[in-house]
């Protein structure tokens, strides 16, 4: 079995990716730091553009996120300096991309050149936004239009990687080019400030 691993971190993500052979592994960085202060070691860094749609290419696996909705919304990095820096150094945990949009705004990763065959997808979610004036709306996972994980509750500024709350999708790639949609749907009737 080759093995996926996507760890998106953050608001709703943050990714940190092993794909098969070779492994993959990406860091979602916030914009505008250096990359030797948000970067988790070992790690390709992915600083996500703040438009509705960005795009990496490792290894001939591309990944496509898209801030979906509503209509209009952007990629958003952010972040928790201080769960960032020493003594925490949850590098993976405490920055990477959200949904502009404040009420419930959904992310989609697309997932192109997997080999035929077995895969796993393990995604890590973390909210950095202060949760004294901040509510974090659950969400739900999607693959391919089917339902993976459901009402999903965020970890909020862990101090390391590990506690941050994770999930894990085994899934099949059954012909060449076949692509993998992952939706990341906010609850919609759950009043937030974040997504």
């Amino acid at each position: 079995m080759k093995h996926l691993y996507l760890l998106l971190l953050g608001g709703v993500f943050c990714l940190n990716i092993f794909a098969g052979e070779p492994v993959i592994r990406v860091d979602l960085n916030i914009s505008g730091r250096s990359e030797s202060e948000v970067n988790e070691p070992d790690y390709t860094p992915w600083v996500v553009a703040t438009q509705s749609k960005d795009s990496l290419s490792l290894s001939g696996v591309e990944f496509v996120l898209t801030a979906i909705h509503p209509e209009g919304s952007l990629l958003k990095t952010g972040w928790s300096k201080l769960h960032i820096q020493a003594p925490y150094l949850a590098r993976l945990a405490n920055d990477g991309v959200t949904n502009s949009f404040s009420g419930g705004g959904d992310l989609e990763l697309r997932i192109r050149g997997l080999a035929i065959g077995e895969h796993s997808l393990q995604s890590y979610h973390n909210t950095w936004s202060n949760p004294d004036n901040n509510v974090f709306c659950p969400f739900n996972v999607y693959l391919n239009g089917k339902l993976v994980h459901e009402n999903i509750l965020r970890s909020n500024r862990v101090e390391v990687n590990a506690y941050a709350t994770t999930l894990y999708t085994n899934f099949e790639v059954e012909y060449e080019g076949q692509e993998m949609v992952f939706l990341f749907e906010s609850d919609k009737d759950f009043t937030s400030t974040e997504t």
